[in-house]
């Protein structure tokens, strides 16, 4: 199940299902089983995770009952807001890519309460999203977030710059990526 797949990356999929195929042939008729492909790199990794919660928030997304779309949330917020902001967190790939750049972003010095505020408006802003709205974000940015991710080097990764919203602490490019980027769309699923 690949969605919103780009024309060069359909390539490599089917590259690698056409690999794939003759060796579970084989393995299903008794042959032994090869070695084990190597491990993935700390940014394939990320990406891999990135794409698997997108393709969950997806699926959250679609199969929500019309008449939840617009009911509130514990949280406060509706279901289309939170939807709508855990889209929009495929932004963050972009803080990332500037630390990993050696700059310190304006978005660095927000501070947690002035992000909290900024999202409350937003949500207040988006409560009645449309779901195909959400869904049209999540196709057209997801994937680009997913192939963001999956550029970045390891020295890329490891460098860092101070957030306020994390009270002034050093946090790495990979930080940011497995906790704003991935772990957020993952809690709001």
């Amino acid at each position: 199940v690949h969605s919103g797949v780009s024309g060069e990356s359909h390539a490599g999929i089917s590259q690698g299902w056409a690999d794939l195929l003759p060796r579970l042939a084989e393995q299903a008729s008794g042959a032994e089983a090869p070695a084990p492909a190597p491990a993935l790199l700390p940014a394939e990794e990320l990406a891999s995770r990135l794409n698997t919660a997108l393709i969950h928030l997806r699926w959250v997304i679609e199969d929500c009952p019309t008449e939840r779309w617009t009911a509130t949330t514990e949280g406060g917020w509706t279901v289309a807001a939170t939807a709508d902001h855990a889209v929009f967190h495929t932004g963050v790939v972009g803080l990332a890519r500037a630390v990993a750049d050696g700059q310190h972003p304006p978005q660095a010095a927000i501070t947690l309460d002035q992000l909290s505020q900024r999202n409350d408006e937003q949500a207040r802003e988006r409560a009645a999203v449309s779901r195909e709205v959400v869904l049209a974000a999540l196709l057209l940015d997801g994937p680009k977030a997913v192939e963001a991710v999956k550029a970045f080097t390891d020295a890329d990764l490891a460098r860092i710059t101070t957030l306020a919203a994390a009270g002034g602490a050093s946090v790495s490019a990979a930080e940011i990526l497995a906790g704003p980027l991935v772990g957020n769309i993952e809690e709001h699923t």
